[in-house]
């Protein structure tokens, strides 16, 4: 029997892509509202980078949480069924619900 033992690891390049977006979004929003409020908040060095990092950690974790069942999904599909051109769109679709 020929396994290959990263026939697997491909699946999860969507979910990186899906978190370097997301990630990447988020930190323009804060941005934006920090932009926003700067003249009522003006905040030091140390208040910008607790923002950032509390942000940080806040979205990894929300991101974690909102990836569960998709995540599932993708671990324990057939690969007949992942190579599918209706599979791909579904979970394609079902990350831009996320």
């Amino acid at each position: 029997m020929n396994v290959n033992k990263n026939a697997g690891s491909y699946r999860y390049q969507t979910v990186l892509l899906v978190f370097t977006i997301a990630i990447a979004l988020w930190t323009i929003v804060r941005l934006g509202l920090l932009a926003f409020s700067w003249q009522e908040a003006s905040p030091s060095a140390l208040e910008i980078f607790k923002i950032f990092s509390v942000g940080f950690i806040f979205d990894v974790c929300f991101f974690a949480f909102a990836t569960i069942l998709p995540c599932l999904y993708i671990t324990f599909l057939p690969q007949k069924i992942w190579n599918s051109t209706a599979n791909k769109l579904f979970v394609y679709g079902v990350f831009f619900l996320t």
